[in-house]
């Protein structure tokens, strides 16, 4: 029995490392990839030096004017750039594509569950279909942590797998 847990921690930090890896972007390289890059996608060499450059120009000059000209609440300059990415970014969730995040978890903040905003962040990934592995086993720490209610989590997979479509949004 210890053999097989020590086995399912193996793979989950395995598949957590993989992703580091695979070069996951910070918040403001995937926010400008997002609003930025409508060809190039698929070009990652010139993609990854494109975030690079531009990203760090344009999010250090963009703070420093927010906390030159004092604008108010300009300490809180993560959380602006995360509002901004939630209203333009894409997600999959179990095969369900939304144009934005928004499109899944509603426009006003403070009407979002925890266990939607979970979901709609595992499906930045794109992962083609959610395992019960990726949804419940690899980020259980997470699950704990914050306390999500998993039933609630099943809920929401079910339902959106009785969908009868699969994309939500204006665009292809």
């Amino acid at each position: 029995r210890h053999r097989n847990q020590g086995l399912k921690i193996s793979i989950k930090e395995y598949v957590r490392a993989s992703q580091h890896l695979r070069g996951y972007s910070s918040l403001e390289m995937q926010l400008l990839r997002t609003v930025a890059l409508d060809e190039g996608y698929y070009k990652k060499i010139t993609r990854k030096i494109f975030e690079i450059l531009y990203t760090n120009i344009i999010f250090k000059s963009m703070k420093e004017y927010y906390e030159k000209n004092d604008y108010v609440n300009h300490e809180r300059f993560k959380e602006y750039l995360l509002s901004i990415y939630v209203r333009n970014v894409r997600t999959k969730i179990n095969g369900v594509v939304f144009t934005k995040m928004t499109k899944y978890l509603g426009e006003s903040p403070e009407k979002w569950n925890k266990e939607k905003f979970y979901l709609a962040c595992l499906g930045l990934s794109f992962q083609p279909k959610f395992t019960n592995f990726y949804v419940y086993e690899l980020y259980d720490d997470f699950i704990k942590k914050l306390e999500l209610d998993t039933k609630l989590i099943n809920q929401e997979l079910v339902g959106l797998s009785k969908s009868d479509r699969n994309y939500y949004g204006g665009d292809k």
